[in-house]
Protein backbone atom coordinates (compact mmCIF):
# COMPACT_ATOMS: atom_id res chain seq x y z
CA UNK A 1 0.00 0.00 0.00
CA UNK A 2 1.24 3.18 -0.92
CA UNK A 3 1.31 6.49 1.06
CA UNK A 4 1.54 10.21 0.23
CA UNK A 5 4.79 11.94 1.18
CA UNK A 6 2.63 15.28 1.65
CA UNK A 7 -0.48 14.23 3.88
CA UNK A 8 -0.02 10.65 4.44
CA UNK A 9 -3.50 9.69 2.58
CA UNK A 10 -3.38 5.98 1.21
CA UNK A 11 -3.37 5.83 -2.54
CA UNK A 12 -4.13 3.55 -4.97
CA UNK A 13 -1.50 1.33 -6.34
CA UNK A 14 -1.16 3.22 -9.80
CA UNK A 15 -1.42 6.83 -8.77
CA UNK A 16 0.47 9.88 -10.17
CA UNK A 17 -0.88 12.37 -8.02
CA UNK A 18 -2.27 12.60 -4.32
CA UNK A 19 -6.36 12.52 -4.90
CA UNK A 20 -6.36 14.05 -1.03
CA UNK A 21 -3.83 16.86 -1.32
CA UNK A 22 -3.17 17.15 -5.47
CA UNK A 23 0.47 16.46 -4.57
CA UNK A 24 2.65 14.77 -7.17
CA UNK A 25 4.10 11.00 -6.45
CA UNK A 26 7.25 10.29 -6.93
CA UNK A 27 7.47 6.47 -6.90
CA UNK A 28 9.81 5.39 -4.13
CA UNK A 29 10.42 1.40 -2.92
CA UNK A 30 7.28 0.00 -0.86
CA UNK A 31 10.12 -0.94 2.19
CA UNK A 32 11.15 2.49 2.06
CA UNK A 33 7.96 4.04 3.76
CA UNK A 34 6.71 3.10 7.33
CA UNK A 35 3.71 2.33 8.45
CA UNK A 36 2.70 4.21 11.65
CA UNK A 37 3.13 1.30 14.03
CA UNK A 38 6.57 0.97 12.81
CA UNK A 39 7.78 4.81 14.30
CA UNK A 40 10.61 4.33 17.36
CA UNK A 41 8.61 5.77 20.37
CA UNK A 42 13.11 6.80 21.15
CA UNK A 43 13.16 9.45 18.53
CA UNK A 44 10.35 12.54 18.49
CA UNK A 45 10.70 14.33 15.03
CA UNK A 46 13.25 12.58 13.89
CA UNK A 47 15.71 13.95 16.98
CA UNK A 48 16.55 12.02 19.86
CA UNK A 49 13.99 13.16 23.24
CA UNK A 50 16.00 16.39 24.77
CA UNK A 51 17.74 16.00 28.71
CA UNK A 52 16.51 19.05 31.09
CA UNK A 53 19.97 19.60 31.19
CA UNK A 54 20.13 20.36 27.37
CA UNK A 55 17.42 22.87 27.17
CA UNK A 56 18.57 26.63 27.54
CA UNK A 57 17.88 28.54 31.12
CA UNK A 58 15.05 31.30 31.32
CA UNK A 59 17.56 34.50 31.34
CA UNK A 60 14.34 37.00 32.83
CA UNK A 61 13.78 36.85 35.89
CA UNK A 62 9.99 37.80 37.13
CA UNK A 63 10.60 37.63 40.78
CA UNK A 64 12.65 40.48 42.00
CA UNK A 65 13.57 38.26 44.82
CA UNK A 66 16.60 36.01 44.40
CA UNK A 67 15.76 32.66 43.36
CA UNK A 68 16.83 29.35 44.91
CA UNK A 69 18.22 26.57 42.49
CA UNK A 70 15.42 24.66 42.58
CA UNK A 71 12.90 27.63 41.69
CA UNK A 72 14.49 28.01 38.05
CA UNK A 73 13.15 26.12 35.36
CA UNK A 74 14.59 25.40 32.02
CA UNK A 75 12.57 26.32 28.81
CA UNK A 76 13.13 25.04 25.06
CA UNK A 77 14.32 27.75 22.56
CA UNK A 78 11.00 28.11 21.06
CA UNK A 79 8.79 28.92 24.26
CA UNK A 80 7.93 32.24 24.66
CA UNK A 81 9.60 33.66 27.69
CA UNK A 82 7.12 35.99 29.50
CA UNK A 83 7.47 39.19 31.16
CA UNK A 84 6.73 41.56 34.31
CA UNK A 85 4.33 43.79 34.28
CA UNK A 86 4.49 46.31 36.48
CA UNK A 87 2.38 45.85 39.79
CA UNK A 88 1.66 42.08 38.80
CA UNK A 89 4.25 40.13 40.83
CA UNK A 90 4.73 40.11 45.12
CA UNK A 91 7.16 43.06 46.26
CA UNK A 92 10.98 42.02 47.03
CA UNK A 93 10.04 40.83 50.57
CA UNK A 94 7.68 37.80 49.33
CA UNK A 95 9.30 34.68 48.34
CA UNK A 96 6.52 33.20 46.21
CA UNK A 97 5.18 34.35 42.94
CA UNK A 98 3.66 32.31 39.98
CA UNK A 99 3.74 32.63 36.27
CA UNK A 100 0.62 32.79 34.15
CA UNK A 101 -0.28 30.24 32.55
CA UNK A 102 3.33 28.32 32.30
CA UNK A 103 3.61 24.85 33.54
CA UNK A 104 7.32 24.02 34.90
CA UNK A 105 9.22 21.35 32.87
CA UNK A 106 9.43 18.12 33.91
CA UNK A 107 12.50 15.87 33.03
CA UNK A 108 12.15 13.29 30.40
CA UNK A 109 11.97 10.25 32.68
CA UNK A 110 11.10 7.44 29.78
CA UNK A 111 10.24 6.93 26.44
CA UNK A 112 6.79 8.83 25.40
CA UNK A 113 5.13 9.60 22.08
CA UNK A 114 4.45 13.60 22.22
CA UNK A 115 0.77 14.94 21.75
CA UNK A 116 -1.31 14.67 18.66
CA UNK A 117 -1.66 18.38 17.12
CA UNK A 118 -5.28 19.14 16.28
CA UNK A 119 -6.97 22.45 16.11
CA UNK A 120 -7.59 22.49 19.64
CA UNK A 121 -4.39 22.11 20.85
CA UNK A 122 -1.87 23.92 22.58
CA UNK A 123 0.84 23.58 24.92
CA UNK A 124 1.16 19.99 26.32
CA UNK A 125 1.46 18.96 29.86
CA UNK A 126 5.31 19.38 30.06
CA UNK A 127 5.13 22.99 29.11
CA UNK A 128 6.06 22.89 25.36
CA UNK A 129 4.36 23.82 22.84
CA UNK A 130 2.47 21.29 20.30
CA UNK A 131 4.93 19.09 18.10
CA UNK A 132 4.67 19.53 14.27
CA UNK A 133 3.23 17.03 12.20
CA UNK A 134 5.37 13.75 11.26
CA UNK A 135 4.66 11.21 8.87
CA UNK A 136 3.42 9.63 12.52
CA UNK A 137 0.50 11.93 12.82
CA UNK A 138 -0.68 12.92 9.10
CA UNK A 139 -1.51 16.97 8.85
CA UNK A 140 -5.08 17.76 8.58
CA UNK A 141 -6.28 17.61 4.96
CA UNK A 142 -5.14 21.15 2.74
CA UNK A 143 -8.08 22.86 1.90
CA UNK A 144 -7.80 26.16 -0.24
CA UNK A 145 -11.01 27.78 0.58
CA UNK A 146 -10.76 26.87 4.23
CA UNK A 147 -7.32 28.75 4.19
CA UNK A 148 -8.47 32.15 2.13
CA UNK A 149 -10.80 32.00 4.68
CA UNK A 150 -8.78 32.19 8.02
CA UNK A 151 -6.90 34.95 6.18
CA UNK A 152 -10.17 37.05 5.31
CA UNK A 153 -11.16 36.29 9.45
CA UNK A 154 -7.65 37.23 10.49
CA UNK A 155 -7.39 40.29 8.73
CA UNK A 156 -10.67 41.56 10.06
CA UNK A 157 -9.83 40.36 13.86
CA UNK A 158 -5.85 42.96 13.06
CA UNK A 159 -8.38 45.52 11.28
CA UNK A 160 -10.86 45.78 14.42
CA UNK A 161 -8.03 45.19 17.09
CA UNK A 162 -5.92 48.49 15.52
CA UNK A 163 -9.64 50.13 15.50
CA UNK A 164 -9.54 49.54 19.08
CA UNK A 165 -6.37 50.90 19.79
CA UNK A 166 -6.66 54.00 17.78
CA UNK A 167 -10.10 54.40 19.21
CA UNK A 168 -9.80 53.54 22.99
CA UNK A 169 -6.20 53.58 24.12
CA UNK A 170 -5.77 57.88 23.88
CA UNK A 171 -9.17 58.02 25.19
CA UNK A 172 -8.33 55.41 28.16
CA UNK A 173 -5.08 57.23 28.47
CA UNK A 174 -6.29 60.84 28.91
CA UNK A 175 -9.11 59.41 30.84
CA UNK A 176 -7.31 58.42 34.01
CA UNK A 177 -5.55 61.80 34.25
CA UNK A 178 -9.53 63.73 34.48
CA UNK A 179 -10.94 64.06 38.06
CA UNK A 180 -9.64 66.09 41.46
CA UNK A 181 -5.97 65.87 43.07
CA UNK A 182 -4.39 66.49 45.79
CA UNK A 183 -0.97 66.54 47.90
CA UNK A 184 -0.78 63.33 50.30
CA UNK A 185 2.86 62.89 50.51
CA UNK A 186 6.56 65.37 49.67
CA UNK A 187 9.99 64.04 49.05
CA UNK A 188 12.78 66.95 50.03
CA UNK A 189 15.37 65.44 48.30
CA UNK A 190 16.58 62.77 50.70
CA UNK A 191 14.29 59.84 49.06
CA UNK A 192 12.18 59.68 51.63
CA UNK A 193 8.38 60.76 52.09
CA UNK A 194 6.79 62.05 54.26
CA UNK A 195 3.06 64.22 54.88
CA UNK A 196 5.43 67.12 56.47
CA UNK A 197 7.53 69.65 54.35
CA UNK A 198 9.31 71.64 56.97
CA UNK A 199 6.96 71.76 59.77
CA UNK A 200 3.74 72.06 57.58
CA UNK A 201 2.02 68.94 56.30
CA UNK A 202 1.59 68.88 52.40
CA UNK A 203 -1.86 66.80 53.01
CA UNK A 204 -4.24 69.00 50.70
CA UNK A 205 -1.82 71.20 50.46
CA UNK A 206 -2.02 72.02 46.58
CA UNK A 207 -4.70 70.77 44.19
CA UNK A 208 -5.32 70.55 40.70
CA UNK A 209 -8.41 69.66 38.43
CA UNK A 210 -7.87 67.77 35.29
CA UNK A 211 -11.08 68.42 33.03
CA UNK A 212 -11.74 66.65 29.96
CA UNK A 213 -12.11 69.42 27.73
CA UNK A 214 -8.46 70.37 28.04
CA UNK A 215 -9.16 73.25 30.63
CA UNK A 216 -7.48 73.00 33.93
CA UNK A 217 -7.14 74.46 37.02
CA UNK A 218 -4.93 74.84 39.97
CA UNK A 219 -5.11 76.23 43.59
CA UNK A 220 -2.56 76.12 46.61
CA UNK A 221 -3.34 76.58 50.89
CA UNK A 222 -1.24 79.88 50.71
CA UNK A 223 -3.42 81.68 47.69
CA UNK A 224 -7.43 82.06 47.83
CA UNK A 225 -7.00 82.49 44.11
CA UNK A 226 -7.50 79.41 41.89
CA UNK A 227 -5.50 79.54 38.76
CA UNK A 228 -6.89 78.99 34.93
CA UNK A 229 -4.76 76.56 32.37
CA UNK A 230 -5.00 74.21 30.03
CA UNK A 231 -3.17 71.01 29.85
CA UNK A 232 -1.93 68.61 27.16
CA UNK A 233 -0.68 65.15 27.48
CA UNK A 234 2.97 64.20 27.44
CA UNK A 235 4.83 60.47 27.03
CA UNK A 236 4.54 59.78 30.84
CA UNK A 237 1.95 62.28 32.02
CA UNK A 238 1.13 65.86 31.29
CA UNK A 239 1.80 69.87 31.24
CA UNK A 240 -0.34 72.15 32.56
CA UNK A 241 0.35 75.69 31.15
CA UNK A 242 -1.29 79.05 32.51
CA UNK A 243 -0.65 82.77 31.46
CA UNK A 244 2.74 82.68 33.36
CA UNK A 245 3.99 79.13 33.57
CA UNK A 246 4.09 75.67 32.62
CA UNK A 247 3.94 72.91 35.25
CA UNK A 248 5.00 69.05 34.04
CA UNK A 249 2.76 66.40 35.69
CA UNK A 250 4.42 62.57 35.59
CA UNK A 251 2.22 60.00 36.20
CA UNK A 252 3.25 56.77 37.82
CA UNK A 253 1.18 54.22 39.90
CA UNK A 254 -1.76 55.91 39.83
CA UNK A 255 -0.40 59.19 41.27
CA UNK A 256 0.98 62.53 40.03
CA UNK A 257 4.36 63.53 40.86
CA UNK A 258 5.62 67.26 40.78
CA UNK A 259 9.16 68.43 40.91
CA UNK A 260 10.26 71.70 41.83
CA UNK A 261 14.15 71.83 42.60
CA UNK A 262 14.72 68.71 43.46
CA UNK A 263 11.48 68.27 46.09
CA UNK A 264 8.66 66.12 44.59
CA UNK A 265 5.28 66.43 45.70
CA UNK A 266 3.08 63.32 45.42
CA UNK A 267 -0.83 63.73 44.45
CA UNK A 268 -3.55 61.38 44.88
CA UNK A 269 -6.98 61.69 42.62
CA UNK A 270 -9.80 62.65 45.37
CA UNK A 271 -13.06 61.36 44.97
CA UNK A 272 -16.03 63.15 46.14
CA UNK A 273 -14.72 66.38 45.96
CA UNK A 274 -13.32 69.26 43.24
CA UNK A 275 -11.39 72.37 42.54
CA UNK A 276 -14.59 74.16 44.45
CA UNK A 277 -14.60 71.63 47.10
CA UNK A 278 -11.12 70.71 48.14
CA UNK A 279 -10.28 68.81 51.41
CA UNK A 280 -8.16 72.26 52.72
CA UNK A 281 -9.71 75.60 51.93
CA UNK A 282 -7.62 77.52 49.57
CA UNK A 283 -5.83 80.20 51.15
CA UNK A 284 -6.22 78.82 54.79
CA UNK A 285 -2.91 79.69 56.00
CA UNK A 286 -3.08 83.29 54.80
CA UNK A 287 -4.74 84.37 58.10
CA UNK A 288 -2.04 83.16 60.56
CA UNK A 289 -4.44 81.15 62.63
CA UNK A 290 -4.94 77.82 60.25
CA UNK A 291 -2.87 75.23 60.17
CA UNK A 292 -3.30 71.56 57.52
CA UNK A 293 -4.52 68.54 58.66
CA UNK A 294 -1.64 66.27 60.70
CA UNK A 295 0.22 69.62 61.51
CA UNK A 296 0.20 71.19 65.46
CA UNK A 297 -2.46 73.73 66.86
CA UNK A 298 -1.08 76.62 65.15
CA UNK A 299 1.47 78.39 67.52
CA UNK A 300 1.51 76.10 70.05
CA UNK A 301 2.30 72.71 70.87
CA UNK A 302 5.26 70.31 71.87
CA UNK A 303 8.30 69.10 69.84
CA UNK A 304 10.95 66.46 70.14
CA UNK A 305 8.47 63.98 71.14
CA UNK A 306 6.95 65.66 73.85
CA UNK A 307 10.30 67.00 75.60
CA UNK A 308 9.48 70.57 75.25
CA UNK A 309 6.73 72.81 74.17
CA UNK A 310 6.87 75.67 72.44
CA UNK A 311 4.11 78.45 72.33
CA UNK A 312 4.63 81.46 69.18
CA UNK A 313 3.50 84.71 71.14
CA UNK A 314 3.98 87.53 69.05
CA UNK A 315 6.01 89.24 65.83
CA UNK A 316 7.17 92.56 65.23
CA UNK A 317 9.38 94.61 62.39
CA UNK A 318 12.48 96.17 63.56
CA UNK A 319 15.63 97.32 61.62
CA UNK A 320 18.78 94.61 61.85
CA UNK A 321 22.50 95.30 62.34
CA UNK A 322 22.77 95.58 58.60
CA UNK A 323 20.00 98.50 58.68
CA UNK A 324 17.65 95.97 57.10
CA UNK A 325 14.15 95.76 57.77
CA UNK A 326 13.49 92.27 59.49
CA UNK A 327 10.94 91.03 61.53
CA UNK A 328 11.05 89.56 64.82
CA UNK A 329 9.11 86.23 66.04
CA UNK A 330 9.06 85.84 70.08
CA UNK A 331 8.16 82.16 71.09
CA UNK A 332 7.75 80.66 74.84
CA UNK A 333 10.01 77.34 75.48
CA UNK A 334 9.57 75.24 78.42
CA UNK A 335 11.60 72.49 79.09
CA UNK A 336 9.84 69.14 79.75
CA UNK A 337 12.46 66.96 80.45
CA UNK A 338 12.41 64.84 84.23
CA UNK A 339 16.10 65.36 84.45
CA UNK A 340 17.62 67.82 86.98
CA UNK A 341 20.26 68.56 83.66
CA UNK A 342 19.26 71.80 82.18
CA UNK A 343 19.35 72.67 78.23
CA UNK A 344 18.76 75.74 76.90
CA UNK A 345 16.46 76.45 73.16
CA UNK A 346 19.70 76.58 71.42
CA UNK A 347 20.56 73.33 71.97
CA UNK A 348 17.72 71.38 71.68
CA UNK A 349 15.64 73.46 69.33
CA UNK A 350 15.72 74.33 65.33
CA UNK A 351 13.49 76.69 63.34
CA UNK A 352 13.62 78.34 60.13
CA UNK A 353 11.12 81.00 58.69
CA UNK A 354 10.11 81.34 54.98
CA UNK A 355 8.14 84.01 52.85
CA UNK A 356 6.97 83.80 48.90
CA UNK A 357 8.48 80.64 48.75
CA UNK A 358 11.91 81.48 49.96
CA UNK A 359 14.07 80.95 53.47
CA UNK A 360 14.64 83.88 54.98
CA UNK A 361 18.39 84.55 56.02
CA UNK A 362 18.79 84.69 60.41
CA UNK A 363 19.75 88.49 61.54
CA UNK A 364 19.96 89.90 65.31
CA UNK A 365 19.39 93.83 66.19
CA UNK A 366 22.21 95.91 67.86
CA UNK A 367 19.38 96.93 70.71
CA UNK A 368 18.95 94.32 73.77
CA UNK A 369 16.10 91.48 72.98
CA UNK A 370 15.10 88.45 74.31
CA UNK A 371 16.88 86.52 71.60
CA UNK A 372 19.96 85.83 73.86
CA UNK A 373 17.46 84.03 76.18
CA UNK A 374 17.83 81.32 74.00
CA UNK A 375 21.15 80.81 74.74
CA UNK A 376 19.90 79.94 78.71
CA UNK A 377 19.89 77.21 80.39
CA UNK A 378 16.75 76.03 82.07
CA UNK A 379 15.80 73.46 84.48
CA UNK A 380 13.14 71.01 83.57
CA UNK A 381 9.37 72.67 84.14
CA UNK A 382 11.25 76.27 83.84
CA UNK A 383 10.02 78.34 80.89
CA UNK A 384 12.09 80.94 79.13
CA UNK A 385 10.76 83.75 76.76
CA UNK A 386 13.21 83.52 73.47
CA UNK A 387 12.87 84.61 70.08
CA UNK A 388 14.38 84.68 66.28
CA UNK A 389 15.19 87.27 63.98
CA UNK A 390 14.75 87.10 60.31
CA UNK A 391 15.52 89.80 57.37
CA UNK A 392 12.37 90.12 55.22
CA UNK A 393 10.18 91.60 53.27
CA UNK A 394 7.68 94.28 54.52
CA UNK A 395 5.63 94.22 51.05
CA UNK A 396 5.73 90.66 51.34
CA UNK A 397 3.71 87.74 51.32
CA UNK A 398 3.28 86.05 54.58
CA UNK A 399 6.01 84.45 57.10
CA UNK A 400 5.56 81.49 58.10
CA UNK A 401 7.77 80.32 61.02
CA UNK A 402 8.56 76.66 62.49
CA UNK A 403 9.78 75.27 65.05
CA UNK A 404 10.82 71.69 65.35
CA UNK A 405 13.33 68.94 67.84
CA UNK A 406 17.17 69.46 67.11
CA UNK A 407 17.39 65.07 67.47
CA UNK A 408 14.36 64.56 66.45
CA UNK A 409 13.30 66.17 63.18
CA UNK A 410 9.91 67.48 62.57
CA UNK A 411 8.58 63.83 62.97
CA UNK A 412 8.69 64.21 66.31
CA UNK A 413 6.28 67.37 66.31
CA UNK A 414 6.16 70.43 65.08
CA UNK A 415 4.75 74.19 65.52
CA UNK A 416 4.42 76.82 63.30
CA UNK A 417 2.36 80.33 62.89
CA UNK A 418 2.43 82.91 59.90
CA UNK A 419 2.38 86.32 60.16
CA UNK A 420 1.50 88.89 57.72
CA UNK A 421 3.32 91.79 57.12
CA UNK A 422 1.63 95.35 57.74
CA UNK A 423 -0.40 93.55 60.30
CA UNK A 424 1.82 92.23 62.74
CA UNK A 425 0.65 91.60 66.39
CA UNK A 426 3.82 93.35 68.38
CA UNK A 427 6.06 92.30 71.11
CA UNK A 428 4.37 90.41 73.72
CA UNK A 429 4.72 91.67 77.35
CA UNK A 430 8.51 90.59 78.62
CA UNK A 431 8.54 87.49 80.51
CA UNK A 432 8.84 87.27 84.08
CA UNK A 433 10.34 84.64 85.70
CA UNK A 434 8.84 83.16 88.72
CA UNK A 435 10.93 83.40 91.89
CA UNK A 436 12.18 79.91 92.91
CA UNK A 437 12.90 80.30 96.77
CA UNK A 438 13.43 76.27 97.44
CA UNK A 439 15.42 75.22 94.23
CA UNK A 440 16.04 70.99 94.79
CA UNK A 441 17.71 70.56 91.83
CA UNK A 442 21.39 71.16 93.32
CA UNK A 443 20.19 69.34 96.62
CA UNK A 444 20.19 65.85 94.62
CA UNK A 445 23.75 66.22 93.44
CA UNK A 446 26.83 65.90 95.65
CA UNK A 447 29.19 68.88 96.62
CA UNK A 448 32.41 67.31 95.20
CA UNK A 449 33.30 64.28 92.95
CA UNK A 450 34.64 62.41 89.94
CA UNK A 451 33.93 63.89 86.82
CA UNK A 452 35.62 62.22 83.85
CA UNK A 453 39.06 61.98 84.56
CA UNK A 454 39.11 64.88 87.47
CA UNK A 455 37.79 65.39 90.63
CA UNK A 456 35.86 68.62 91.62
CA UNK A 457 34.45 70.27 94.33
CA UNK A 458 32.21 73.13 94.68
CA UNK A 459 33.53 75.62 97.45
CA UNK A 460 32.19 78.82 99.23
CA UNK A 461 31.10 81.36 97.40
CA UNK A 462 30.48 85.38 97.83
CA UNK A 463 28.58 88.23 96.87
CA UNK A 464 30.52 90.98 94.50
CA UNK A 465 30.02 94.18 92.32
CA UNK A 466 31.19 93.31 88.90
CA UNK A 467 33.16 95.86 86.92
CA UNK A 468 29.47 97.45 85.97
CA UNK A 469 29.16 97.76 89.34
CA UNK A 470 26.28 94.71 88.91
CA UNK A 471 25.20 92.75 91.80
CA UNK A 472 27.49 89.53 91.48
CA UNK A 473 28.34 85.94 93.14
CA UNK A 474 31.99 84.95 93.02
CA UNK A 475 32.28 80.93 93.43
CA UNK A 476 35.48 78.82 94.29
CA UNK A 477 36.47 75.55 93.03
CA UNK A 478 38.88 73.20 93.47
CA UNK A 479 40.45 71.25 90.66
CA UNK A 480 42.25 67.83 90.28
CA UNK A 481 43.81 66.46 87.47
CA UNK A 482 44.20 62.77 87.56
CA UNK A 483 44.42 62.75 83.54
CA UNK A 484 47.45 61.57 81.87
CA UNK A 485 48.11 65.07 80.32
CA UNK A 486 47.93 69.04 81.23
CA UNK A 487 44.58 70.71 80.91
CA UNK A 488 42.38 73.20 82.57
CA UNK A 489 38.87 73.53 84.17
CA UNK A 490 37.70 75.72 81.76
CA UNK A 491 38.87 73.32 79.40
CA UNK A 492 37.69 70.29 80.59
CA UNK A 493 34.06 70.86 82.62
CA UNK A 494 31.35 72.65 82.52
CA UNK A 495 30.59 75.25 84.93
CA UNK A 496 27.15 76.62 85.15
CA UNK A 497 25.23 78.76 87.82
CA UNK A 498 21.98 78.78 88.09
CA UNK A 499 19.05 81.18 89.58
CA UNK A 500 15.21 80.89 89.84
CA UNK A 501 15.97 77.83 87.52
CA UNK A 502 17.67 79.91 84.47
CA UNK A 503 21.75 80.05 84.59
CA UNK A 504 23.70 83.07 84.57
CA UNK A 505 25.35 84.96 82.58
CA UNK A 506 29.52 85.22 83.36
CA UNK A 507 30.76 88.71 84.31
CA UNK A 508 34.13 90.27 85.42
CA UNK A 509 35.13 91.66 88.50
CA UNK A 510 36.61 95.06 88.35
CA UNK A 511 39.73 93.38 89.07
CA UNK A 512 41.13 90.01 88.26
CA UNK A 513 42.08 87.91 91.44
CA UNK A 514 44.73 84.86 91.18
CA UNK A 515 41.97 81.77 91.47
CA UNK A 516 39.65 84.16 88.55
CA UNK A 517 43.18 83.93 86.39
CA UNK A 518 43.22 80.20 87.43
CA UNK A 519 40.47 79.07 85.10
CA UNK A 520 41.88 78.66 82.20
CA UNK A 521 45.77 77.88 84.26
CA UNK A 522 46.75 74.01 83.17
CA UNK A 523 47.73 71.80 85.92
CA UNK A 524 49.95 69.13 85.31
CA UNK A 525 48.82 65.42 86.01
CA UNK A 526 47.69 64.74 89.72
CA UNK A 527 48.00 68.59 90.30
CA UNK A 528 45.48 70.86 92.26
CA UNK A 529 44.29 74.35 91.83
CA UNK A 530 41.51 76.44 93.22
CA UNK A 531 39.92 78.30 90.42
CA UNK A 532 36.98 80.67 90.77
CA UNK A 533 34.07 81.99 88.47
CA UNK A 534 31.94 85.07 88.40
CA UNK A 535 28.21 84.99 87.63
CA UNK A 536 25.67 88.45 87.24
CA UNK A 537 22.64 88.04 89.55
CA UNK A 538 19.02 88.35 88.47
CA UNK A 539 18.15 89.39 91.96
CA UNK A 540 19.51 89.13 95.38
CA UNK A 541 16.57 87.27 96.99
CA UNK A 542 16.22 84.01 94.79
CA UNK A 543 19.13 81.52 96.24
CA UNK A 544 22.21 80.28 93.52
CA UNK A 545 22.76 77.12 92.25
CA UNK A 546 26.75 76.32 91.46
CA UNK A 547 27.51 73.26 89.28
CA UNK A 548 29.77 71.12 87.61
CA UNK A 549 29.04 68.57 84.81
CA UNK A 550 31.22 66.56 82.63
CA UNK A 551 30.98 66.35 79.10
CA UNK A 552 31.34 62.80 78.62
CA UNK A 553 28.96 61.56 81.15
CA UNK A 554 25.64 62.42 82.99
CA UNK A 555 27.55 63.98 86.13
CA UNK A 556 27.45 66.87 88.45
CA UNK A 557 28.59 67.91 91.73
CA UNK A 558 27.30 71.25 93.19
CA UNK A 559 26.27 73.56 95.87
CA UNK A 560 23.19 76.24 96.79
CA UNK A 561 23.61 79.34 98.34
CA UNK A 562 20.90 81.48 100.09
CA UNK A 563 22.08 84.89 99.58
CA UNK A 564 19.36 86.89 100.97
CA UNK A 565 21.18 86.17 104.27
Amino acid sequence: MAFCTECGSKLPEDAVFCPNCGSSIKTAPASAVKAPEEFSTATIGGQSPVAADDLPMNETVLDPTPLQSSDVYAQPVSAPVPTAPSGLYPPPDQNTYSVPQQTPYVPYQGSYMPPQAGPNSGPSAYGYPPYPSSPAYPAAPKNSGGKVAAIVISSVVVLLVLAAILIFKPFGGSSRYVGYWETVLVDVGDGVMSQDYYGTSVVGALSIQINSDNSAYLASVTDSDVIEGTWEKTDDGFTIITADDSYYFEYDDKQLLFNQDDVIFYFDKIKGHDINNPTVAHGSLTDGTTTLPGSSVAGSGTVGNGSFSIAVIGAEDFIDVDGDPAIRIYYDFTNNYTDYFSLSAWDVLSYYATQDGSYLTETYSSDQSTASNASYRIRPGITMQCCSEFKYSPGGGSVDFSVYGYNDGESGGTVSASYIPGSLPGAPAPYVLVPVTDPQWTLNIPSEGNLDSFYVAVLDAELIDDYNGDSAIRVYYSFTNNGNYSTSLGSELSIITYQDGVSLDYTYAPEDSETDSNYYIDVAPGGTITVSCIFVLRNEASPVEAEVEAYTDYAAVGQTYNIAN
